[in-house]
């Protein structure tokens, strides 16, 4: 068995220095892998149902809209340079918001600068409000563009 943990994508946990040494102890404590979530825009009102708290809040679930919201790939290659073992998780990668092939030369890279450590874990997304903020596909569409 292994054994991983989600990385902070908010707040002061989501700091350069604080990502950095989360990351570092990490990878020398052993952990299998480090995981980071993917949202690009936290908008003010939230209405969607969040679908992994017992009451669809995402506030209830420890989410926080407070400090930086750090990009999920660029966090991780960041963390790429400061370990040396850990794996690098993205979870999940909301594939409606971005270019296929951009986005798809931009996970190779990372794999190879990382010398193979990427997983990707990659989803549909639940929060309307952000598929309407980045103008990505209908949001009802979201299965058949992923």
């Amino acid at each position: 068995m292994e054994f991983g943990f989600y990385l902070p994508n908010s707040g002061a946990g989501a700091e350069p220095d604080a990502l950095a040494s989360i990351a570092k102890q990490g990878d020398r404590l052993g952990f299998y892998c480090m995981v980071m979530p993917d949202h690009i825009l936290q908008p003010n009102k939230v209405d969607s149902t969040y679908p992994y708290s017992l009451t669809g809040d995402i506030l209830a679930a420890g989410q926080s809209g407070d400090g930086e919201w750090p990009e999920q790939i660029t966090t991780l290659a960041y963390l790429a340079g400061v370990t040396e073992r850990i794996r690098l998780v993205t979870s999940v990668m909301i594939i409606p918001y971005r270019n296929p092939i951009l986005t798809a030369k931009m996970l190779a890279t990372l794999d190879m600068l990382s010398k193979g450590r990427l997983i990707l874990g990659a989803g549909v997304g639940w929060m309307e409000e952000e598929f309407e903020l980045l103008d990505a596909p209908p949001f009802a569409e979201r299965g058949a563009v992923t």
